[in-house]
């Protein structure tokens, strides 16, 4: 997006040629593939650029009920686009404000942006899945594994995963059989036994370490998953 004065710019991608136009402020380029700008008078200018990864933008595909291995992402050359505009200015004032962005701030813009870029111009076979797809549910268990200290709630595993948390919730009790809630508890106490087997660390500190909110909390759970107490576990391993 450019974000200096107006000036007379080129813009090429690797599958379109842009003719040279006065690019204002704002006006955004979109493409999928390596591209360069270059102002016809030699003039300066500035250009916030962002990059997106791939597994974001099958996030925001399958969030928009596109099949991302068909999706396709068409060159957009000097648009005028109201929302990304916002967007764009938004990171701007923040780097301009607060310096680098943090990892969550980063990521919250990029969802965004990657969301409008899928819904405006992408185009591809409508998904026909009620699952997460195998390489969906890899980044998801890893997420989880990963985070496993922290809160993962639906509402937090849908916003990594670029699904509304109704959808979250069918998709991945389709895809791996159990519900999201119950796979997380599992996987807690699958970590916190794993932590017993290797240490002797206090079971208090192991219920927070395996993200328990407390000892009781870690007991109940391991009661549920497992029909034994923690210090039964310790004592079996």
């Amino acid at each position: 997006m450019l974000v200096s004065s107006p000036v007379l710019l080129s813009c090429t991608c690797t599958s379109a040629i842009g003719l040279p136009r006065l690019a204002l402020p704002g006006d955004v380029t979109v493409t999928s593939g390596s591209f360069g700008i270059e102002a016809e008078t030699g003039t300066a200018y500035s250009v916030l650029s962002v990059g997106l990864s791939e597994s974001l933008m099958s996030s925001a595909a399958f969030a928009a009920g596109i099949d991302p291995q068909s999706m396709r992402l068409e060159p957009v050359l000097h648009a005028r686009d109201p929302e990304l505009q916002r967007i764009g200015w938004a990171v701007k004032s923040t780097l301009d404000d607060s310096g680098p962005l943090s990892d969550a701030r980063a990521r919250t813009f990029a969802v965004e942006i990657a969301r409008r870029i899928v819904r405006r111009y992408a185009r591809g076979a409508a998904q026909t899945s009620h699952a997460f797809s195998a390489a969906q549910m890899r980044r998801l268990r890893f997420h989880i594994d990963e985070n496993i200290d922290k809160r993962l709630g639906i509402a937090t595993l849908a916003q990594f995963a670029g699904v509304c948390p109704t959808s979250f919730k069918s998709l991945f009790h389709n895809a791996a059989g159990v519900p999201a809630h119950r796979y997380v508890v599992e996987r807690r106490v699958a970590y916190a036994m794993s932590l017993m087997k290797s240490s002797v660390t206090p079971l208090s500190e192991i219920a927070l370490q395996a993200g328990f909110f407390d000892q009781s909390h870690m007991t109940r759970c391991m009661r549920s998953v497992l029909a034994l107490t923690p210090t039964a576990v310790r004592q079996a391993l």
